[in-house]
């Protein structure tokens, strides 16, 4: 049995929904798929990264349907208020549309954390569920069960606090927090004398701070959205000035619009690449992965026997 699992196929389709979320627009994620078929065509070999951001371009253009992004808000801004394609066009993006960052930015924010506890609890499930094939069952219940249990049970008690969930259930979650935390503190460092087994398992359960610090971190997908968002809206209020020109407006806004999107296009990729990238490597590893291998041995001359003139 392997000492780690490859993180591969865990990783791919959670980092093509934040890096969509990260983008968040419709023209952008079309425009990524075309550029990307175009290069699948024309490269040779290994096509695999290609064919993961062709994935992060199909969640860019459904995250920016459901935020009703379509080169930010050009329609509502950019093309002429009465015309049919108009009214066509924003009938299309408004019956699609789930929500408007710009308007209601707290829905985007729970949606994020949402996301972030959702990542969360599935690595410790996946490292829990490896524990379980290694046959063993004393870490799977003390290293990953009991923090399923914990979060959620925090999660519960903190929802009916809220009001969300019924206040009654309030006192049933809060007293089974007391078996995860019970499991923490005793056996979360079970192979060292009691006392470095009670400082570890004290350790342990502060540490349910840095889980909620976790989850914090899937902000930055709201953060990258909203900014994407915004800087493509600058770009069509230079559009809608430049266009205001004699002769030659139209032009001009042309060229900004293209430039402009070209370059919020760019910028926003590397960033959402980066975030979404780090999501994985700080917040979603440490939860189930841990290296492992055999240590590096360089090339040499290995001879069995050795000849002395």
């Amino acid at each position: 049995m392997p000492s780690s699992l490859d993180p591969t196929v865990f990783l791919a389709p959670f980092f093509a929904i934040f890096f969509g979320l990260c983008l968040a627009d419709v023209g952008y994620g079309l425009l990524m798929i075309a550029l990307l078929v175009w290069a699948a065509r024309k490269m040779q070999g290994n096509k695999t990264a290609l064919w993961l951001l062709m994935m992060c371009g199909v969640t860019t253009a459904l995250a920016g349907a459901i935020t009703g992004s379509w080169f930010s808000d050009a329609i509502t801004s950019l093309l002429p208020a009465g015309s049919g394609i108009t009214k066509a066009l924003n009938g299309v993006r408004q019956s699609i549309m789930l929500f408007d960052p710009m308007t209601q930015p707290m829905t985007f924010f729970l949606l994020s954390l949402g996301l972030g506890y959702l990542q969360i609890q599935f690595g410790l499930f996946i490292a829990f569920v490896f524990n379980l094939r290694r046959k063993d069952v004393v870490a799977a219940v003390c290293d990953q069960l009991t923090w399923i249990v914990m979060l959620n049970c925090l999660l519960g008690l903190g929802l009916s606090k809220a009001g969300i969930l019924p206040g009654g259930l309030a006192k049933v979650f809060g007293f089974a927090l007391i078996f995860p935390a019970f499991g923490i503190l005793f056996f979360s460092g079970r192979d060292m004398p009691w006392a470095g087994r009670l400082g570890m398992g004290a350790f342990n359960l502060f540490s349910t701070v840095f889980f909620g610090g976790d989850i914090l971190s899937y902000v930055r997908l709201m953060a990258l959205g909203m900014v994407g968002s915004g800087f493509g809206m600058a770009v069509n209020v230079l559009v809608k000035l430049v266009g205001e020109a004699p002769y030659v407006g139209w032009l001009l806004g042309a060229l900004v619009f293209v430039g402009g999107h070209i370059f919020n296009l760019g910028l926003s990729m590397l960033g959402a690449f980066v975030h979404s990238l780090r999501l994985q490597f700080v917040e979603f590893f440490p939860k189930f992965f841990q290296g492992g291998g055999r240590a590096f041995v360089p090339l040499r001359n290995d001879y069995r026997y050795v000849t002395i003139e």
